[in-house]
């Protein structure tokens, strides 16, 4: 028996377990973890402790007004949706609006942001990205940024670093 001062909600409620599933039939027919993990949903929409509530709403109405467009590449080898359209980001010759802060791949994702803005090109080439826009000339998305000229290995030991594509830019 556990001792009553360990005695928490969560434990007491482990020993009405059995009654319940003989009462109320296999867990999953009145265990309520579905809304348990939209609650954690709800809870990571929340910036600050003040009007909860609209703050949710807000959230909630930014992800169903977001703007998606999915685009395949010339080659079709490769398909991606874009995603969090903007109107102040940099622009090129023969770009134009729309703009977008994020592109999504089947398995990654690149964005404006530091951790996610950097990239490798097939030529070897390493792109720090600014912005994704529209090109009307070439009916592309244009990935728009600045190439790193200096690329070194983060370490040499046990082997280069490159190797495994880690690289001090």
């Amino acid at each position: 028996m556990v001792p009553t001062e360990f005695l928490v909600h969560n434990v007491h409620n482990l020993l009405h377990l059995c009654d319940d599933a003989r009462t109320f039939g296999t867990l999953d027919s009145f265990i309520n973890f579905g809304f348990e993990n939209y609650l954690l949903k709800l809870k990571k929409l929340v910036r600050k402790p003040n009007n909860i509530l609209s703050q949710i709403m807000r959230r909630l109405s930014e992800i169903s007004n977001a703007e998606t467009s999915p685009v395949n590449n010339e080659n079709n080898e490769l398909s991606y949706t874009l995603w969090k359209e903007h109107n102040n980001g940099i622009l090129i010759d023969d770009c134009i609006s729309p703009q977008y802060q994020e592109i999504n791949f089947p398995n990654y994702k690149l964005d404006l942001t530091k951790r996610n803005c950097c990239c490798k090109l097939k030529c070897g080439a390493f792109v720090e990205i600014s912005n994704f826009a529209y090109s009307p000339l070439s009916k592309e998305t244009m990935v728009i940024g600045k190439q790193y000229s200096t690329i070194e290995n983060f370490f040499n030991t046990p082997c280069d670093s490159s190797v495994v594509n880690v690289h001090i830019v």
